[in-house]
């Protein structure tokens, strides 16, 4: 097993050290009060081919499904996910076919539990993008993955609720080398 880097404050690192850590923090957005959606700044760039992103905290205004886009694209998304409520009152799957956005999440009103995390590939190079991810809250757990199909080179994402607001939480995105 690998040993993690240890850094001290004051300690002049070697290219070595640097290129040896796994992932790198690259932005953190803070979600704000009663937004219908939220739109990172540039996180995608040359520097990455693959990414790392974690949300948590989300509170929802109602139950809905937390979408994602790239850019400011709204076609050619394909993908599903599978959700399930820890009482069994519910279990399911919901699909995009050539959609306006993937789901990532099922929100459930005022939750501040939500953690939803989910890795990134080729976003920002002239492929298509790929994401694989999972999700829990405070009755629903379940995974999720598909594609946006374009050749687009994307530098932002956005997240939005199929319907009411969100409020209070964080968007990180962490770049990490594939080799």
């Amino acid at each position: 097993m690998a040993t993690p880097p240890v850094f001290s404050s004051g300690a002049v690192l070697t290219a070595a050290q640097m290129n040896s850590v796994g992932m790198w923090l690259i932005s953190k957005t803070t979600i704000g009060s009663a937004v219908a959606t939220v739109t990172t700044g540039t996180v995608f760039s040359s520097d990455f081919d693959n990414y790392r992103v974690i949300i948590r905290g989300l509170r929802s205004s109602v139950a809905s499904e937390l979408l994602l886009n790239f850019g400011a694209t709204t076609t050619a998304y394909y993908g599903s996910i599978y959700f399930d409520a820890y009482t069994g009152a519910s279990t399911g799957t919901a699909r995009r076919n050539n959609g306006a956005n993937l789901y990532i999440c099922q929100l459930e009103a005022f939750l501040s539990e939500n953690f939803t995390s989910f890795d990134i590939a080729n976003p920002n190079l002239a492929l298509s993008t790929s994401i694989s991810g999972t999700y829990y809250g405070n009755t629903y757990s379940g995974w999720f993955g598909g594609t946006q199909a374009s050749t687009t080179q994307f530098t932002t994402l956005t997240v939005k609720p199929s319907s009411g607001t969100l409020t209070g939480g964080t968007i990180s995105v962490y770049g990490y080398r594939s080799s």
